[in-house]
């Protein structure tokens, strides 16, 4: 592990994923043992190994008692300083024979004997004192002495234990069962008492439970869905046992073992012992309160009941289990149970001290080891070369062999060429390496991928590799047409350098193998077809890159089959069982999350020059590959949430694989990130099947749609599921583009479980879009897809009039779809990929002409960039785009989506204008109404607002206003037009809702901050009762969290300068202001963002020698005891506050303006 001499750890081999792994050799501390209580194990640097009940991972101490009776520990303690042996006290805490206790090392200094330890101090990761001390507060139990040695991060270190156990089992998984589903509550909890008679009830074999799908079917012995699903969520189960002999009464270990979806109540002999998601009283119908994931419903849960052990009795026993499903629709409901007692005898080896890579807090040590072997280095990094080279490779732990290979298979202790000398490198080659040495844990494996674009462009089949993939022929080669024609011959090179590179090093067989591998066998899904691999980032153009650890899956659907495609989509997975449980990367920019759970590596497959010939006829001439990302792009353009993408040169074992578009998952991960609390809050569906979560909340809100909306109660129903805003623009955008291939599929909804919480549509796959100039989507009508929803809301007119207010925003006045606007967002993708579609070209543009011929035209001919991929780029800039948006417009007026009374136009669109500007209105028929303050002028039932004005004439803007206005001929309204206006030279100006100032060139720091401590530090309350609450807080480098610094050091003391805080505030009182402070240097030095609910303003200002300033407001209506999403985002020296999910008010303090030149509509990353 660390040297004795203190040499300084090897770095990180990447930007993220690889762990900061220092070179580690065992020291020789002294321990003293002295009796029957030891500190059998801890860990100076938890980054992720155990959660305390903060969410923090906090150092740990674990105590076992290795003698033969309860050991009292009422008054011992715990020390890292010899000269203060009683540091910290031990509670009143009776610690079992063969059992262990967890003390956090937080410094956070808890003592309560029902609840978390916590010591009041830290432990070091460069080593330290540690020692048990007796209540006599002299006599030292157990110390490591003079310190223990250096530690690594989630590697705990202390004693081999040798453990003997006796054990029984007293209620077998195996055991039979009796199941009732009550029908009333009757039976009060009678029903828990060994004496009940229970022959009335359904017997068989355990699990109970039931499964609509497929996936718990292998374990369940008793079904009870004919008398649950759709009827009940509760279930009662009842476990009877003998005891025979007292001998069997064990004092030490008693575990109940549960799987479980969703909760439970379990009682033994009559009394509770443990629930989990349950109700605080359970009756006979109550459901689970949370969901608990199948993944791990379907794995025992051990809990320690060791403390109702004397509830066993010699005779009968009975376990009973109230199991609580989610809810009565719930697909699938599983109760398994298991008792077991454990006698357990424990023996502590001195002098046999470890370092275990897998921790094992409380619980029994795992095998140790002496230390770790350091991390292999190379001399030369990964990247792109044209000349030959050495390539050393060392490592600093003594002793060490080195081991490598350059077939992509993993080196092993046996396996892979002794490393002796460096490696001479002259073609392209995949280099992995690790070091090992024995009683040590191997060096992480080690990969770099060193590649010569003279090799990619000559690239054939590899000796061992197959020349066909599921029983159709394989490809590897490049196509010498392309390769060695005039037009392209040059442009190659910087063809495979104009876009980042990635690549995936694996063993062969993983991929290839005829009966294992993931290639070979593209239709198998799920974990058992997911394979270990290195995944590497390089970016020629920055020389940026990161090399991690993950899985590998093949993604997709119809793309899957081997006689459609041969070129398939991936799928990374970064899980703790590889390395990394997430990439830590900024992979998408800074306007992304840079934490990713998963990756997808999208292909391409339909409108590529792979289609298949059950496909349309022209599809392979329709190849642009930036179809599906203009839709995700466009999506975040109009103010929703759409997966990230960019385009990367994909590599297989250092063999060109072709153009590739990483893209996000937009599963519960993907919605936490962005909408905030933890993906196991969210239920996520893809294309109606359930991805996280369950479908409770979704079925309710297809029940509300089918019953009918038409009426203002049921629309005001499905609003509260349905985000009615974002939904519009998604329909709106799927019709706009004509996505003939939706939606049956090809979709993503995801909603957080809360009580607000409402549905999201995301936009997945959109390869079939912009083909005819007149396709009409409006017909399709699809249950529990978004067109039923859709067809049901078009029947409120409300909603219809809402829906034409979007259209009118997005098909005018330089709007998302305007044929400008769709041009110059294609124009942009289309130059990322235009040099990068040659080497797509000849990777696979020759495939269905010489490998696999299938389809039309014919004869088929070689797929090229100048030829078809121009061709086809010229069709849409000149025969499409600028046809489209009217199209549509007049299918929405042909279907009654759009008023035939045209909205009202200004002489200006909104921006800066002089102080007196006249603003001009004009409508070819009706009356116009407008207003100046943002505000409808038309009311929900149709009538005129008292506080909207006919417009008679130019209107003088002398102040910042939001205008709005609609036209009125007869009973038919237009829809809205709207328009934000600033005054030029205003000092307070007004910021533009939806209106978003241009990203800084640095990365934006999310903070959440919830206040949990009790403390309101970074809110000030200037005047009022204010209510603070939020998301978790959490700054790095900090490593606990502090929500003082917010207010005593300043934001910027240790975050980067751009950051958004988001908290969220309610006010009870009805003269109140409140606000964030940020760029805090003194009590009479900082700036603050925030309500002036009396003044009914949102206010941005700061404070100096001179008193307080407002710099920016807008108006405000601040209801007391309503709460509001506040979000101040900091972009340089621009400032915008943000207010439940709204732009409010912006304002630049670098140069007194209130948004910068260079204004977008995005919203904030």
């Amino acid at each position: 592990m660390f040297e004795a001499s203190g040499e300084e750890a090897i770095p990180m081999r990447g930007a993220t994923g690889a762990s900061l792994r220092p070179v580690l050799e065992t020291l020789e501390p002294r321990v003293l043992l002295s009796g029957d209580l030891y500190i059998s194990e801890f860990m100076a640097v938890n980054d992720s190994a155990l959660m305390d009940q903060d969410c923090q991972y906090s150092d740990w101490i674990e105590i076992i008692n290795a003698g033969q009776t309860t050991a009292d520990l009422t008054g011992w303690y715990l020390t890292d300083d010899p000269a203060v042996p009683d540091k910290w006290a031990f509670p009143s805490v009776q610690l079992p024979v063969g059992r262990m206790l967890t003390v956090f090392a937080s410094g956070k200094d808890r003592a309560d004997p029902g609840g978390e330890l916590h010591t009041n101090f830290r432990l070091s990761a460069n080593g330290e004192y540690l020692a048990l001390v007796r209540p006599d507060g002299l006599t030292v139990e157990h110390e490591y002495a003079p310190q223990y040695p250096p530690q690594l991060p989630d590697v705990s270190y202390g004693l081999c234990t040798q453990w003997s156990e006796r054990a029984l089992t007293l209620v077998p998984e195996q055991s039979g069962v009796r199941a009732w589903v009550p029908t009333d509550g009757s039976l009060g909890m009678s029903w828990t008492a060994v004496d009940f008679d229970d022959s009335a009830w359904l017997a068989g074999p355990q699990a109970v439970g039931y499964e609509t799908q497929s996936d718990y079917d292998p374990l369940i012995g008793t079904d009870v869905e004919g008398q649950m699903y759709g009827l009940n969520a509760s279930v009662y189960v009842r476990l009877a046992f003998e005891i025979t002999d007292p001998s069997q009464l064990y004092d030490d270990v008693l575990t109940l073992r549960m799987k479980y979806d969703d909760g439970f109540v379990a009682y033994l002999n009559g009394v509770e012992v443990a629930r989990r998601n349950a109700p605080e009283t359970p009756q006979w119908n109550s459901a689970a309160t949370s969901w608990h994931m199948d993944e791990e419903a379907v794995v025992f849960e051990d809990i320690d009941i060791s403390q109702f052990a004397d509830l066993l009795q010699v005779g009968g026993n009975v376990l009973a289990i109230h199991g609580l499903n989610y809810g009565a629709g719930s697909l699938d409901m599983l109760i398994a149970a298991e008792l077991v007692e454990v006698g357990a005898v424990v023996a502590v080896q001195p002098g046999a001290e470890r370092y275990f890579t897998t921790p094992t807090p409380g619980q029994a040590n795992a095998e140790g080891i002496l230390g770790l072997v350091g991390d292999t280095s190379f001399s030369v990094d990964r990247g792109f070369y044209s000349e030959p080279f050495d390539v050393a490779i060392t490592c600093p732990t003594a002793g060490a062999e080195i081991r490598y290979t350059l077939d992509g298979t993993e080196p092993t202790a046996t396996h892979g060429f002794v490393y002796t000398a460096p490696i001479h490198i002259d073609t392209t080659s995949v280099l992995r390496a690790a070091a090992f040495k024995p009683g040590y844990a191997p060096s992480d494996v080690d990969t770099q991928t060193y590649i010569f674009i003279d090799d990619v462009l000559s690239q054939t089949r590899p000796e061992g590799y197959p020349t066909s993939w599921s029983g159709f022929p394989g490809d590897y080669e490049m196509d010498p047409q392309i390769v060695q024609d005039d037009d392209y011959a040059d442009i190659l090179d910087d063809a495979l350098l104009s876009i980042p590179t990635i690549s995936i090093v694996t063993d062969p067989a993983n991929l290839f193998d005829s009966t294992s591998g993931i290639y070979t066998h593209p239709t198998e899904s799920g974990v058992a077809w997911e394979r270990p691999v290195s995944v590497e980032w390089i970016d020629p153009a920055c020389g940026q890159e990161f090399q991690i650890d993950c899985g590998l899956r093949i993604q997709g659907g119809a793309s899957r089959e081997p006689r459609y495609a041969p070129k398939h989509s991936f799928r990374l997975l970064f899980k703790s069982a590889y390395g990394a449980s997430k990439l830590r990367y900024p992979l998408f920019g800074d306007e992304a999350t840079d934490r990713f759970d998963t990756i997808v590596l999208r292909a391409g497959f339909n409108h590529s020059w792979i289609a298949p010939s059950v496909w349309p006829s022209g599809s392979r001439e329709r190849a642009q590959y930036i179809r599906d990302q203009w839709a995700k792009d466009t999506q975040r353009a109009m103010g929703g949430l759409g997966p990230h993408n960019n385009y990367a040169h994909l590599y297989i074992n250092g063999l060109y694989w072709g153009l590739y578009n990483p893209t996000e998952r937009p599963d519960a991960a993907f919605a936490a990130a962005y909408l905030g609390g933890q993906k196991e809050e969210y239920d996520a569906l893809n294309s109606g099947e359930i991805v996280d979560g369950d479908d409770s909340a979704w079925g309710r809100m297809f029940s509300i749609a089918n019953a009918g909306v038409a009426g203002q109660a049921g629309y005001e129903k499905l609003a509260k599921l349905l985000d009615i805003d974002a939904f519009i623009d998604y329909m709106i955008l799927n019709q706009y583009m004509g996505n003939t291939d939706w939606d049956w599929h090809n979709w993503y909804a995801f909603r957080r479980r809360t009580a607000d919480g409402k549905f999201y549509f995301v936009n997945w796959d959109s390869e079939w879009i912009f083909m005819d100039v007149d396709e009409n989507r409006l017909g399709v009508d699809r249950n529990y897809a978004p067109t039923r929803l859709f067809n049901k809301l078009i029947e409120n007119p409300e909603f219809r009039l809402r829906f034409a207010d979007h259209v009118h925003r997005h098909f005018f006045n330089d709007g998302v779809l305007t044929p400008q606007a769709v041009v110059q967002r294609w124009n942009g993708l289309s130059e990322q990929v235009h040099d990068a579609v040659v080497a797509e070209s000849a990777r696979w543009g020759d495939y269905r002409r010489d490998v696999d011929p299938r389809g039309e035209p014919q004869p088929i001919p070689l797929y090229e960039r100048d030829v078809h991929w121009l061709a086809e780029r010229e069709r849409l800039l000149n025969e499409y785009f600028p046809y489209r948006t009217d199209a549509v417009l007049n299918q929405y007026i042909a279907a009654g989506l759009y008023p035939s009374v045209a909205a009202p136009e200004f002489n200006r669109q909104g921006g800066s204008v002089p102080e007196g500007f006249e603003l001009s209105i004009q409508a070819p028929e009706g009356t116009i109404y407008y207003r100046l303050d943002g505000a409808d002028p038309r009311l929900p039932d149709g009538s005129v607002a008292p506080e909207a004005v006919v417009y008679d004439g130019p209107v003088a803007l002398t102040e910042p206003v939001h205008a709005v206005a609609r036209a009125k001929s007869g009973d038919t309204w237009s829809a809205l037009n709207e328009a934000r206006f600033a005054i030029a030279g205003s000092p307070v100006r007004i910021g533009e809702l939806m209106y978003n100032p241009a990203p800084a060139d640095g990365p934006v720091r999310v903070i959440d901050e919830n206040f949990d401590d009790g403390s309101a530090d970074g809110f000030e309350a200037g005047r009022g009762t204010w209510t603070v609450t939020g998301g978790r807080y959490h700054a790095q480098p900090i490593s606990t969290y502090d929500y003082s610094a917010l207010a005593t050091a300043g934001l910027e003391s240790y975050l980067p300068e751009d950051f958004r805080l988001a908290v969220t505030m309610n006010t009870t009182t009805s003269h109140a202001w409140g606000f964030v402070v940020f760029d805090f240097q003194d009590l009479q030095d900082f700036k603050f963002a925030g309500a002036a609910q009396d003044e009914g303003r949102w206010v941005i200002g700061h404070r100096d020698g001179t008193g307080w300033s407002l710099d920016a407001v807008a108006p405000a209506a601040i209801a007391p005891g309503q709460d509001y999403r506040l979000e101040v985002v900091v972009l340089d020296d621009a400032v915008s506050l943000w207010v439940d999910g709204q732009a409010k008010v912006a304002w630049n303090f670098g140069d007194a303006t209130c948004w910068p030149s260079a204004a977008d509509t995005t919203p904030p990353a």
